[in-house]
């Protein structure tokens, strides 16, 4: 409970210092010349869509891996689903509402269980291994000492964490708690299949970076030479969120990494809305995204 709170307690002082760095540069902003280019902003929209899909997808292979049962189309629609409760205190919304909707589909949901286990660590590991790449891009302008080095410590540890069998200490501990009998199936926790799934969450890791990118570039000017260190910096920014429980979607922290990270290219009284309005417009694609696939699942229910 005191973790917890304390938690919770740091993610407030973030949320006050993002806002209170938009605050006391109101006058900066206002007279700043934004520009509003429609084409990059539709090309963020774009890949947001697309980077939504490719996660859905991941996870309908995953569930789907060993011959398991489970339709294509539901599974990719329980993940877009479960995007609308993921902002909702508490953590656990997100993955329950797959897994209702996968035993729908007569899937074990402690397989289920499992599978959000596996897409968690290669989640970390693909947005780890994304945040490497670009920082041995830029490192160039960092020093041993800074804030982008030690989060480059901090990402081989975690690697180096993953690679040491933390999946195995999860799939202990799902054994200890699971209420079905382990015999009724044989996840595929080797070695090589969980690399393969890594591999797959590689491809649509770099598209968020990439849409902040865009998005930016709809408002300010910015050099094509910055689309790796947007693509680096926002997947260190997303596994720090991801593995802050107590934040909902990792909403507050990933944006304060963000702050961080950029303002040395970008003054930071400009990345700062930037990165708050890039938020919102994530949420109203992903509440989009997941009300379309609630709607086709209950024309599929009604009409079966």
């Amino acid at each position: 409970m005191k973790k917890k709170i304390f938690l919770s307690a740091i993610i407030l002082v973030i949320f006050i210092f993002i806002f209170r760095i938009i605050f006391i540069n109101l006058e900066k902003i206002k007279e700043f010349q934004w520009r509003f280019n429609l084409y990059y902003l539709s090309v963020t929209l774009l890949i947001l869509v697309i980077y939504c899909l490719l996660l859905s997808a991941c996870w309908m292979l995953i569930v789907r891996s060993g011959g398991k049962r489970g339709k294509i189309s539901r599974l990719i629609r329980s993940w877009l689903i479960s995007c609308l409760p993921r902002y909702v205190p508490g953590g656990v919304w997100h993955p329950l509402t797959r897994i209702y909707f996968g035993v729908k589909d007569n899937v074990d949901k402690v397989w289920l269980l499992q599978c959000f286990v596996i897409e968690s660590i290669c989640l970390i590991s693909a947005f780890t291994i994304i945040y490497l790449i670009g920082y041995f891009y830029y490192r160039e302008y960092t020093s041993i000492y800074s804030l982008k080095s030690l989060f480059a410590i901090f990402s081989i540890i975690i690697i180096l964490v993953i690679i040491s069998g933390l999946f195995n200490f999860f799939r202990r501990i799902l054994k200890k708690i699971q209420i079905l009998k382990i015999e009724d199936f044989e996840p595929c926790y080797k070695t090589y299949e969980l690399i393969k799934f890594i591999c797959y969450y590689l491809i649509p890791a770099p598209l968020l970076g990439t849409a902040l990118f865009m998005y930016t570039r709809s408002l300010i000017e910015i050099e094509l030479t910055m689309l790796p260190v947007f693509v680096s910096t926002t997947g260190i920014a997303y596994v720090i969120g991801f593995i802050t429980y107590t934040a909902p979607a990792g909403i507050g922290v990933r944006e304060g990494i963000l702050i961080m990270l950029l303002k040395d290219y970008i003054p930071v009284y400009i990345i700062s809305p930037i990165v708050v309005s890039f938020r919102i417009i994530i949420i109203i694609t992903e509440v989009f995204l997941g009300s379309i696939s609630y709607l086709i699942e209950k024309r599929d229910i009604l009409l079966p």
